[in-house]
């Protein structure tokens, strides 16, 4: 058997052809392609790719363009305008890029910014672009309130410092509601209430780079004129203490120790017409006809002073101001009228010669115009030399008290043992201070 018979090597791609080689083939027309297939999809891939980059070159470039018409809307609302710019360009930037964020998405963001309300909002802690024209400027926008007092269950709940903003409510009692006190100590009229006007130019006063719109019954306007309210119960209640621990030293010095005897040593002090001894550091009647007595040290009486000294305290000032201080101008009359007019309130309480609580609120109503009494006195008939010398005694009687209770405090047990304190009789300055 003849063997098989082997395929050429060059065997033509052509079927029926028999096999030649290329030259042969070139002479009747034919040629064998070299992987024609293979090639032209490479080529076509190829540019297919080059078509993609460019489309997503131009979207890329046109969304360029959309985030600069973003920038023009932001530069925009800085300056109060409405213009918000669209597009309808969101395609995926090419693999490696970062997504932008379209403009309308932008848009959303800087409406939102718009809408925020600064005073409630914990997120602006420390809004220190306020009036700086960052976000809107003040003169085309009405400024921010605060918290108003609202209904609740039926009642009327009012807002308090802890509604205030986080920048605010820290210092508010120290730095806001102290200006307040000292404005109303220094007035002539201590027991009106400052009116919205007043408390709008305190406060831009005291926050100058937080501008705000004051409303009645506000977390400003309503805590403000509380602690009003409770700096004249304070002065009442010191004005009590103060006397009773005054009348407790003279009964025990004059030896009045029967009601009756009492009774007549407060009736003496209001007797005088228009000379309130209760007012005088060292008051003596005259036994001699048309002879005025002796009369030392006007306003510096022991509870005058210790009821003046409470608001000094009560009020966030650690200390009294004395003659040498710069701000000797600012005289506290408002506030020296209401600590009399507590003081005679107190001292008449005991008119009986013992402690009566019932009767007058320490209110306008009942003691306003004993405060005006007061204060004319203080207008008419005290100078410069007369407050120096009422600040000089407010020192000295702070430093005085303040080595008592030191020494009351620090008693060793051995010598308390010996001589015990009454715990209801607290330390009182002394008698023999000069006036």
């Amino acid at each position: 058997m003849p063997p098989p018979a082997t395929r050429s090597k060059n065997k033509s791609a052509h079927p029926g052809a028999p096999d030649m080689t290329p030259s042969q083939l070139a002479s009747v027309g034919l040629s064998r392609p070299a992987k024609p297939v293979k090639m032209t999809m490479a080529k076509e891939i190829a540019t297919l790719k080059a078509e993609l980059r460019a489309a997503q070159e131009a979207i890329y470039s046109r969304s360029n363009e959309s985030s600069s018409g973003d920038n023009l809307a932001q530069a925009s609302l800085d300056a109060g305008g409405d213009t918000e710019p669209t597009t309808d360009v969101d395609e995926t930037p090419p693999v490696g890029t970062k997504r932008k964020k379209s403009s309308s998405h932008t848009t959303s963001k800087l409406k939102r910014s718009r809408a925020i309300d600064p005073f409630e909002s914990s997120s602006m802690a420390q809004p220190s672009h306020w009036g700086q024209g960052h976000l809107e400027s003040f003169e085309d926008n009405p400024l921010p309130t605060f918290t108003l007092a609202r209904v609740q269950k039926g009642t009327r709940v009012y807002p308090g410092i802890k509604d205030l903003p986080a920048h605010l409510r820290a210092g508010f009692r120290n730095e806001f509601i102290r200006y307040v006190m000292k404005q109303v100590a220094n007035s002539e009229a201590p027991w009106t209430n400052p009116d919205l006007d007043s408390i709008q130019a305190s406060y831009d006063i005291v926050y100058p780079i937080f501008p705000a719109r004051i409303r009645h019954s506000d977390a400003v306007y309503h805590p403000t004129i509380s602690s009003l309210g409770v700096l004249r119960n304070h002065l009442a209640s010191a004005a009590i203490t103060a006397v009773q621990r005054h009348l407790t030293n003279t009964f025990r010095r004059k030896r009045l120790d029967t009601i009756h005897a009492r009774a007549d040593y407060i009736t003496q002090l209001f007797k005088s017409d228009g000379d309130h001894p209760i007012i005088w550091c060292e008051y003596v009647v005259g036994d001699i006809p048309n002879h005025p007595g002796t009369r030392r040290g006007v306003f510096q009486s022991d509870p005058i002073l210790e009821t003046l000294l409470s608001y000094y305290s009560s009020s966030g000032i650690m200390e009294a101001p004395t003659c040498e201080d710069p701000g000797v101008g600012d005289r506290p009359i408002g506030v020296l009228a209401l600590a009399t007019a507590a003081v005679e309130r107190a001292y008449k309480m005991h008119a009986t010669g013992d402690f009566i609580t019932s009767g007058q609120q320490f209110n306008t109503e009942f003691w306003g115009p004993t405060t005006v009494k007061f204060m004319d006195y203080l207008a008419n008939n005290l100078n410069e030399h007369h407050w120096n010398s009422i600040f000089s005694a407010l020192s000295s009687f702070s430093a005085k008290v303040s080595r008592e209770e030191a020494i009351y405090n620090n008693v060793p047990e051995e010598e308390e043992e010996r001589v015990p304190l009454p715990p209801s009789d607290p330390p009182s300055p002394a008698a023999d201070r000069v006036c």
